[in-house]
């Protein structure tokens, strides 16, 4: 594979990861509709997102 191809699956590879943590922030509440995010503390976002993640397993 060509050093651009890795690098743009690389660059695919950290949106979609980047679209997770959204996804997770929204249905845990702490990202509105119109992506502002709700007052939360780190350990609470970390969760939301282990939770989403475990409801949408990838691969």
């Amino acid at each position: 594979m060509e050093t651009t191809d890795l690098r743009r699956a690389a660059l695919a590879a950290a949106v979609d990861r980047y679209w997770h943590v959204i996804a997770a922030e929204i249905e845990a509440g702490l990202t509105d509709a119109a992506g502002i995010r709700i007052d939360y503390d780190h350990e609470t976002r970390m969760k939301a997102h282990h939770a989403w993640c475990a409801r949408h397993p990838v691969g």
